[in-house]
């Protein structure tokens, strides 16, 4: 009865969000719609709303540019038109006490998943210059870069590797010029587009600080030392007496953590505080678009507590407490329901499919069924599609699923674009597809093609420094691979780094603890995994070893990482064939 309850509620959930979906599906793009209305002016002095960017103070060719007349009155947002490229311009103005290398910008069109970039991603760079655009003033450095897009998309901004920007909302033709002061910790909007990046890190800001309230807690199952010893306990202890609480020591109690769990879900606060910020920015930004960062903002709330219930439902020892956790959750998902009507120029609502992929997953656990039967089962049909292929693209990432498994939920798809994204994706993961040409780099800087590799079988072990996993899978895994079929010249080891900084790379080679001398240490220069070799296969995660074929076509990527002796016995298998020299 109680699993019909949950299944029922998931039928109604996807109603209100049903409309969305058929019409952001194939979106044209949006001729920056936050700036339909009346123009409303702030000086520069009021950082607070960003301040306004006036033409006569701007130097020519600063790149940016007003859209303010764009999106009015007389023209349908759904009138079929030619979708024509409209760039996207960045101005960022820098003070910092140390130098400054680069600033990366991501862009995500038609996002059907942010966490493995699904299904296209667009990257620039560009070099930080001294001084600023008006003057060469010192301690200050700028740098300006343009984005092609069609499309209103998700936009992230890297500072030499540390994230400043993470999937905001933009549109094609938006101007944004930003301020950072990292000596004093500020940030400052400008331009014209200022009022929808400074809404999102309002936003952004909100969320953090009200789930980060409580502090961090470490779970500790009662009668266990979650330290190892007596003495490290109070050595914890006594740092939390001398330096103040860090962190608390909560003993693991199902159903008392899901007491508190139901009060932080049903916390006012954040949905008072959230309102008053989006009413804040009325007149100044579309009612689409702050019906859609609504919702998508709650969706992200929920994201957060789904996942805090999934992990006690980890913790659950017994059928009553289960039980417990089920009758809890099904009481709260009306909660949840954040589906929401608008304009067809708005990106799909990424976290609104995120948080309904996040109750399949959790009702497939509490009800010991298959994901994938669930989202096959999933009642809208719209949403069945993004979920599925949010789903499936995850798998892939995971590398944990069988390439036939994907390839039958990817023929479940209905909608015609998202089944070719999907269908293209599981394609590469097929044994004997075509390997594209690589070009990676050694550390002396000689370049390495597929090509120089034919008649023999390759082992690509993908990781990047710093990561425990990927130290522990070379200890465990890797080397005993090395050591029983290593020096084969029939065989290469090809150890492939994400790093983007030569020097980190450089410094996790030596440290032995990803690879030996018998690797063929490669990196992918300042890609990363932004690499087309790791776009083929959306990998973002590591470790996550590949297996090539003499012929220079893919043997295996999938279900290696956790099965070391399915990896061992198909590298046995292709050495112990004869090779074929046929590399495209």
């Amino acid at each position: 009865m109680k699993k019909h309850i949950l299944t029922c509620f998931l039928a109604s959930l996807c109603l209100n969000g049903s409309a969305l979906l058929a019409q952001v599906a194939d979106s044209p793009g949006a001729d920056f719609l936050h700036r339909s209305g009346p123009s409303v002016s702030f000086g520069l002095g009021d950082t607070h709303r960003g301040g306004e960017t006036r033409s006569d103070t701007l130097p020519e060719n600063s790149g940016l540019v007003d859209h303010s007349g764009q999106g009015q009155e007389g023209e349908s947002p759904s009138a079929s038109r030619d979708i024509q490229e409209n760039p996207m311009l960045f101005y960022l103005q820098v003070r910092s006490d140390i130098p400054l290398n680069n600033l990366r910008i991501t862009f995500l069109e038609g996002v059907i998943d942010t966490g493995t970039a699904m299904p296209s991603l667009y990257e620039a760079t560009g070099q930080f210059q001294p001084g600023s655009m008006w003057d060469g003033g010192f301690g200050a450095e700028w740098v300006r870069l343009s984005i092609p897009s069609k499309q209103a998309g998700l936009l992230s901004m890297y500072l030499d590797e540390s994230r400043i920007i993470n999937e905001y909302l933009i549109f094609p033709g938006d101007s944004i010029k930003m301020f950072i002061d990292l000596q004093k910790g500020e940030k400052v909007f400008a331009g014209p587009g200022y009022a929808l990046f400074e809404l999102q890190e309002q936003a952004e800001k909100l969320l953090a600080r009200i789930t980060r309230e409580e502090g961090m807690k470490l779970h500790v199952r009662k009668g266990k030392n979650l330290f190892g010893s007596e003495e490290r306990l109070r050595e914890f202890e006594q740092s939390q007496l001398d330096f103040g609480a860090k962190a608390r020591l909560v003993p693991i109690d199902v159903p008392e953590m899901l007491k508190a769990w139901e009060e932080t879900t049903t916390d006012p606060v954040y949905f008072r505080e959230l309102g008053h910020l989006l009413s804040y920015y009325e007149g100044i930004i579309a009612p689409e678009i702050l019906a859609y960062l609504k919702s998508e903002l709650q969706s992200a709330f929920y994201i957060k507590q789904t996942g805090r219930l999934q992990t006690l439902l980890g913790y659950a020892k017994s059928e009553q407490e289960r039980d417990l956790i089920r009758e809890t959750f099904t009481e709260f998902l009306p909660a949840y329901d954040v589906g929401l009507k608008t304009s067809g120029l708005l990106p799909p609502p990424e976290k609104q499919i995120a948080l309904r992929y996040r109750i399949l997953r959790l009702q497939a656990k509490l009800e010991n069924q298959r994901i994938g039967e669930l989202i096959l089962n999933y009642p809208d049909g719209n949403f069945r599609d993004f979920i599925l292929g949010k789903h499936i693209s995850q798998m892939v990432k995971m590398g944990t699923e069988s390439p036939e498994e994907l390839e039958g939920l990817a023929a479940q798809v209905t909608n015609p674009s998202i089944r070719q994204q999907v269908q293209e994706l599981v394609e590469a993961i097929q044994p004997e597809s075509k390997i594209t040409d690589f070009v990676f780099k050694d550390e002396d800087g000689k370049v390495y093609r597929l090509s120089d590799f034919e008649g023999k079988t390759l082992l690509v072990n993908t990781y990047f420094t710093g990561c425990s996993a990927s130290s522990a899978y070379y200890k465990n895994v890797l080397s005993k691979i090395e050591q029983e079929l290593g020096g084969r010249g029939d065989l290469v080891l090809i150890s492939l780094s994400a790093d983007r900084e030569a020097g980190i790379w450089e410094k996790g080679n030596a440290s032995g603890l990803y690879n030996s001398d018998n690797w063929l240490r490669l990196n992918t220069g300042d890609k990363g995994y932004s690499h087309p070799f790791f776009r083929n296969y959306l990998i973002s995660s590591a470790p996550r070893p590949i297996l090539i074929g003499p012929d220079g076509r893919l043997i295996s990527v999938t279900q290696l990482y956790t099965d070391p002796d399915h990896l061992r016995d198909l590298i046995v298998k292709s050495i112990s064939q004869k090779p074929i020299s046929h590399v495209q």
